[in-house]
């Protein structure tokens, strides 16, 4: 009856040579931590964090056990002290962990993660990498000057990256609405990358701000070509409806057909039938939106404006009690236009 158990032991003492007692402690840990996330027990996750601190005193698994100090501190709300440790990790986990980081919108973490690597490590072959992490950390900051010295930091290192270069576009239009500058390094970065289909569209957006419209389309029009998307099908259609109504028409039934559940094709469409002098196709459009999305405000409003353009007081006794089906208590009832 003895033998089995006997096995056993000297089968676990053969494993904990090869492994050694360091990384068995390290993987306790990470399952102590794991656990401890999981229950919300700030004991448990202060059990892992003891774990990582021993087996930081093995120069080998330093950087192993750096990371999960890192997660154990963050887990305790101890962001300061996570990011001391991250700061040991070694530099390919560096940009993974700031991506997890940025998902959980942790992007003053991010940037003090990113900005400390990128010092301590100036011929790593991740730079680009954390470039890229930084400057979109601090865009999701709002951080603007910072962005801008950043990423003019990061092209003197990559002077035709891509990313790089519409990012610096970007902030400089939204920043300072410098349109010819923005323009010139967004273009920039599609000649470095024809397949860029964000930066088409953010041409796009662009024209579509200054008044240029048929440009916008037409960037609009390159962008879903690379990479089809219902949003920006949308926003091509609605610049189509600035100078070819035929053309949106066109468009935007081809857009409810591939999305029927989309409620803001419909609500665009109601508009461009407005414009048409279309009023009972305008009304069917925007009651074909509320039927999907009952309590959008957006939707009332330009049903009201719809409704003003009609004059027998019957059809817009009829039209509101339609939209009051809909909702009962819509932002229409008992207002000037529903009265």
């Amino acid at each position: 009856g003895l033998i089995l158990p006997i096995l056993l032991l000297l089968l676990s003492f053969v494993i904990l040579a090869r492994i050694g007692i360091g990384t068995l402690f390290l993987n306790v840990g990470y399952v102590r931590l794991v656990a401890g996330i999981a229950t919300e027990s700030a004991e448990v996750v202060e059990q892992a964090e003891h774990l990582f601190d021993l087996v930081g005193h093995s120069s080998d698994l330093y950087q192993d056990a750096q990371r999960g100090i890192g997660f154990a501190l963050f887990f305790q709300q101890e962001r300061n002290g996570a990011v001391s440790a991250w700061k040991n990790v070694e530099p390919q986990d560096v940009y993974p962990l700031a991506v997890w980081l940025h998902s959980h919108r942790e992007f003053d973490v991010v940037t003090d993660l990113l900005e400390a690597t990128l010092d301590k490590y100036p011929n790593s072959v991740h730079r680009l990498d954390w470039w890229h992490g930084l400057v979109s950390g601090l865009s999701a900051l709002e951080q603007w000057e910072m962005v801008i010295e950043a990423a003019q930091q990061a092209l003197v290192e990559y002077p035709s990256d891509a990313e790089l270069l519409f990012s610096f576009g970007r902030t400089l239009y939204t920043r300072y609405q410098d349109v010819d500058s923005a323009e010139r390094l967004i273009k920039q970065a599609i000649a470095e990358d024809e397949k860029f289909a964000e930066a088409y569209a953010w041409m796009g957006h662009m024209m579509s701000a200054e008044g240029r419209p048929a440009e916008a389309y037409d960037w609009y029009r390159k962008a879903n070509e690379i990479k089809p998307s219902k949003n920006w099908r949308l926003l091509q259609a609605n610049m189509a409806r600035v100078t070819d109504l035929s053309l949106a028409f066109t468009l935007y039934d081809k857009i409810a057909k591939d999305f029927p559940d989309y409620t803001d094709a419909y609500y665009e469409l109601a508009w461009a039938y407005l414009l048409a002098n279309e009023i009972d196709l305008a009304i069917d459009a925007i009651e074909q939106a509320l039927n999907y999305a009952p309590t959008n405000g957006r939707y009332y409003y330009r049903a009201g404006e719809i409704i003003k353009q009609i004059e027998d007081p019957d059809q817009i006794i009829e039209i509101c009690q339609e939209i009051a089906e809909i909702n009962p208590n819509n932002p229409l009832k008992s207002s000037e236009v529903c009265p």
